[in-house]
C-alpha cells in the first residue's frame, strides 16, 4: 500500500511538472499583411517567463520576434506568408505557452496598382487616369490596430511619454534605460514604408517616424525632402510638413495655411536620417517629426518621399514634387487618452485621378452625432505641396429633417430648410444625420453641360464611425444603373437596411441659377468623425476621357496674357482664375523653367509682374502662365507668349 502511494505521488508530481499552462492572448492587429509587425498581448497576466521559442504554423521561427517585454511580444509576419488563417505560438519557461490565430491579408493597392516607385515624374508615376465607373468593384478593407501612449510596452515608472522619443531621424537606442525608441509600437504598413505613430495625450504631442524603405539611392541634399499632408482635431487642423535632407533647410511646418516652423507651441522638432532599420536592413531614408495637435480624428492621405532610383545617378527633386512618389494607401486614425487607433485603406479615388471626372480639391471633415451633422471643407492641398493652402472653412451645422427627405437630385420643398452648405471650389455640400441615416446632397455647380447618362456618374469616397467604415459610392446619371454602394469590401447596394437610395438631378440651386448637376444619396452610417472626398463630371457631356477634365473658364482667363520690355525690366500682364492654384514661369529656348510667381489666385483682375532682365542671357524666352486642378494632374489652362531679350 505504501509503495503504491509513493508511486502515485511521484506520477502526480511528474504530470504536474510537465503540464503546460496556456496564457490567454490577443493579437493587434488581428489581420495583417506579409511583412507587417504584429503584437501578441497577454489578456489577464504578463509574460513573466523567458521566451524559449516562437512558431509559425508549427515551424520554429524565433528569429521573427523583434522585441518583447512583460506586456507584449512583437513579431513580423513572414514575407512569403500565404493569404488566410495561420497559427502563431510562443513557448515560455516553466511550461507556459500562448497561441492565437492570425489572418494574413493580400496587399491590395486598389486602383493604384500601377504606381511606379522608380518613376520620379509625378505626372506619370501612377499611370493614366483610371476608369472607375464602368465596372466598379469593392476594395478590400486594410489592416487596423491600436496601441496605448508609449506603445504596448507601457511607459516606465517616473518617465513621461515624450521622453521615449528623440527627434533625430533614426531609431534611437536607450532613450531611457533598457528601452529603445519605438519599441512596442506596431507600425502602419504601406507599400513603400512603415509609419510609426505615437500620441502623448498629456502634452497633446504627436510623434511620427516614416521608415521609407524605398529610399535606398543617392539623393541631392539641396533639393530632396519628404512631405506629409494631413488633418488632425477631426479636421480643425490642416498640416503640411516638409523634412529636407539639407540640415540648413531643416523642416518646414504649415498649420491652417500659416508657417509655424518657428512656433514651439506647435512644432517640437523634425529630422532626416539615412541608415538601416530592424524592418529594412538596407540603408534608406528615415524621417521623424513632433507636433502638438488636437486629439480626435486624424486623416493622413499624403505621404510623399524620394523615389527608388534605377541607376546610380543622384536623384534630384523640386518643390512641386518631382523626384518624390506618393504612398498608395491612406490612413485614418483617432488620437485620444487611450493612445492611437489606426486603419489603413486603398483609395476609391486613385492617385492617378478618375478618367473623365474632376476632383473637388477640398476634403470634407466633420462629426455625426445625436441627429446632427457638423461638417466643413478642411482646406485645399493643391497643387502638390503648395504651402499655405490648407485653411478650413467655417463649420456648417444641419439638424435632422427626415420628414422632408426626398432622394430625387433636387432641392425638394423644405428638404434643406435651415441647413448650411459647406462651400468648396466646385461644390456646395449639404448633409443631415437622422437616427443613424446620413443624407448628403452635392450641389456640383461645375457640371453645366448635361452629362451623358450612359457614361457619367458622381464618385464619393467616405469614412464614417471614426474610420471603421470605408465607403465607395457611385451615383449614376442613368436611372437604370441608379446607385452602387460599397462598404468595407462588400457590395451593399441591394441591402435596404444600409442603402436608402441615391439620385442624379440637373437644374438650378441656391448657389447658381444656371442648370447644373446635383447628386443625392442616403446611407446608414455610424456616429463619430467622418471624412468625404468626391469627384464629378466637368463642364462636358462625356465622361470617357483619358485625362482629367478642366473647366473652360480657366483658359478664358488667360486670354489677356502679354509680355513686353520696359527699360531694364520685363513687364508681364495676365489674368488668373480666383481660387485656383497658378504658376508664372519664364522658360528659355532649352526648356529650362524659372518660376517667377506661384500661389492661389486671389482676383480675376489683370495682374502685373516686373522682372529685371540684367541677369537674363540674350535670346528668346516664353512667359508661361498655367493653372492646375489637382496633384499630379496635367497642367490645364496653359498659355505662353514669346519675348526676345536683346539688352
Amino acid at each position: 500500500m505504501r509503495q503504491c502511494f509513493l508511486s502515485c505521488f511521484f506520477l502526480w508530481v511528474t504530470v504536474a511538472t510537465w503540464a503546460q499552462v496556456e496564457l490567454p492572448v490577443r493579437l493587434s492587429p488581428e489581420a495583417a499583411y506579409p511583412g507587417q509587425v504584429v503584437a501578441m498581448l497577454p489578456v489577464s497576466t504578463k509574460f513573466y517567463r523567458s521566451l524559449l521559442a516562437f512558431r509559425w504554423d508549427g515551424q520554429e521561427m524565433t528569429a521573427a520576434v523583434l522585441s518583447r517585454s512583460e506586456d507584449a511580444l512583437l513579431f513580423r509576419v513572414p514575407s512569403d506568408a500565404s493569404p488566410g488563417e495561420h497559427r502563431v505560438e510562443a513557448e515560455f519557461d516553466d511550461n507556459q505557452f500562448a497561441r492565437a490565430s492570425l489572418r494574413v491579408l493580400v496587399f491590395n493597392p486598389g486602383y493604384d496598382e500601377r504606381t511606379d516607385g522608380t518613376d520620379p515624374n509625378p505626372r506619370t508615376q501612377h499611370g493614366p487616369p483610371v476608369e472607375v465607373g464602368q465596372n466598379p468593384r469593392p476594395l478590400p478593407p486594410g489592416s487596423s490596430g491600436a496601441h496605448p501612449p508609449g506603445g504596448h510596452f507601457g511607459i516606465p515608472p517616473g518617465v513621461r511619454c515624450g521622453e521615449l522619443h528623440v527627434i533625430d531621424g533614426r531609431f534611437t537606442p536607450d532613450v531611457v534605460p533598457g528601452r529603445k525608441e519605438w519599441d512596442g509600437i506596431t507600425p502602419l504598413t504601406g507599400r513603400f514604408s512603415y509609419l510609426f505613430i505615437d500620441y502623448c495625450p498629456e502634452e497633446q504631442r504627436l510623434y511620427l517616424l516614416n521608415d521609407w524603405c524605398l529610399g535606398t539611392g543617392s539623393y541631392d541634399a539641396s533639393t530632396c525632402y519628404n512631405i506629409f499632408e494631413f488633418y488632425t482635431g477631426g479636421g480643425r487642423e490642416v498640416w503640411q510638413v516638409r523634412i529636407y535632407h539639407d540640415t540648413a533647410k531643416g523642416t518646414r511646418v504649415y498649420r491652417n495655411g500659416v508657417d509655424v516652423t518657428g512656433d514651439t507651441t506647435y512644432f517640437c522638432g523634425g529630422a532626416y536620417g539615412y541608415g538601416p532599420s530592424a524592418l529594412c536592413p538596407t540603408p534608406h531614408t528615415i524621417y521623424e517629426f513632433c507636433l502638438k495637435v488636437e486629439p480626435g480624428g486624424f486623416f493622413l492621405p499624403v505621404v510623399g518621399d524620394p523615389v527608388q532610383p534605377v541607376t546610380t545617378s543622384t536623384v534630384r527633386c523640386d518643390e512641386e514634387g518631382y523626384g518624390l512618389v506618393r504612398e498608395p494607401l491612406q490612413y485614418v486614425l483617432d488620437l485620444s487618452r487611450a493612445g492611437v487607433q489606426w486603419y489603413q485603406y486603398p483609395r476609391y479615388i486613385p492617385l492617378a485621378e478618375v478618367a473623365g471626372l474632376v476632383r473637388e480639391p477640398n476634403t470634407l471633415a466633420g462629426t455625426l452625432r445625436d441627429s446632427q451633422a457638423v461638417y466643413w471643407w478642411a482646406g485645399e492641398r493643391y497643387p502638390w505641396g503648395t504651402p499655405g493652402t490648407g485653411v478650413p472653412t467655417t463649420p456648417a451645422t444641419s439638424r435632422c429633417n427626415a420628414d422632408a427627405r426626398v432622394l430625387d437630385g433636387t432641392f425638394s420643398p423644405g428638404e434643406w430648410d435651415g441647413a448650411q452648405p459647406a462651400r468648396g471650389r466646385y461644390s456646395d455640400l449639404y448633409a443631415q444625420y437622422c437616427n443613424g441615416i446620413l443624407h448628403v446632397l452635392n450641389d456640383w455647380v461645375l457640371g453645366t453641360d448635361e452629362p451623358d447618362p450612359n457614361e457619367c456618374y458622381n464618385l464619393f469616397e467616405a469614412f464614417t464611425a471614426n474610420g471603421t467604415e470605408h465607403w465607395g459610392i457611385l451615383v449614376y446619371h442613368s436611372k437604370q444603373r441608379g446607385i452602387r454602394v460599397f462598404l468595407n469590401g462588400r457590395d451593399v447596394t441591394d441591402d435596404t437596411t444600409i442603402v436608402l437610395g441615391g439620385a442624379f438631378g440637373y437644374g438650378p440651386s441656391p448657389r447658381s441659377s444656371e442648370p447644373h448637376t446635383i447628386y443625392e444619396f442616403a446611407i446608414r452610417a455610424g456616429e463619430g468623425n467622418w471624412w468625404l472626398q468626391l469627384c464629378d463630371p466637368g463642364p462636358t457631356s462625356s465622361c470617357r476621357q483619358t485625362q482629367s477634365v478642366s473647366p473652360p473658364s480657366v483658359k478664358a482667363t488667360l486670354d489677356e496674357l502679354s509680355a513686353r520690355l520696359e527699360d531694364s525690366e520685363l513687364l508681364i500682364e495676365y489674368r488668373c482664375l480666383p481660387g485656383v492654384p497658378y504658376t508664372v514661369a519664364l522658360v528659355d529656348a532649352l526648356g529650362r523653367a524659372q518660376t517667377l510667381q506661384k500661389g492661389i489666385c486671389q482676383s480675376s483682375a489683370v495682374q502685373r509682374l516686373r522682372v529685371p532682365t540684367a541677369s537674363l542671357a540674350l535670346g528668346v524666352y516664353f512667359v508661361v502662365v498655367s493653372h492646375s486642378l489637382g496633384p499630379f494632374s496635367d497642367t490645364v489652362g496653359r498659355q505662353a507668349v514669346p519675348v526676345l531679350i536683346l539688352r
